[in-house]
């Protein structure tokens, strides 16, 4: 065995790497769906909502980026934020813009609480409409039963 308080481990830079945007479609469906896990939902109307709520003046900045470049990508939204509170809110009404959300979604969600909102409240509203969301494809069975 060797002697691990003669050897010197290397440091760990203080600065964080840089993140970078999603490059494809399948990078935005699980950076997409990774916000809707930590700070997003379905709301009962079938609208999603991300809120971004930060500490630091710096870090808000960032996650206000992040809000318009979420419009930008899938339009058909709406970016409010508040500079008191340092928050900021990324919400989707449309339709357009709620099937391809659905759209990218699909299969990345995780936490059983969001596959039951998707379930709920996003899929019927868009199968009323004629939009067929394969949300369902391959869900627990448990979240299906309205039991």
């Amino acid at each position: 065995m060797t002697n691990l308080k003669n050897k010197k481990l290397p440091t760990i830079s203080k600065i964080a790497l840089k993140a970078f945007k999603p490059h494809c479609s399948e990078e935005l469906s699980y950076f997409l769906a990774g916000l809707i896990y930590s700070d997003g939902c379905i709301t009962q109307p079938g609208y999603v909502r991300i809120a971004f709520h930060v500490n630091e003046i710096a870090v808000a900045y960032c996650l206000i980026a992040v809000t318009y470049y979420l419009k930008a990508v899938i339009g058909y939204s709406t970016v409010t934020k508040d500079n008191n509170s340092l928050t900021a809110r990324y919400t989707c009404k449309a339709l357009a813009g709620l099937v391809k959300i659905a759209s990218l979604i699909s299969n990345k969600l995780k936490h059983n609480t969001k596959i039951h909102q998707l379930i709920t409240w996003l899929t019927p509203k868009l199968s009323k409409k004629g939009h067929f969301c394969r949300a369902t494809v391959n869900t627990p069975l448990a979240l299906l039963n309205d039991d």
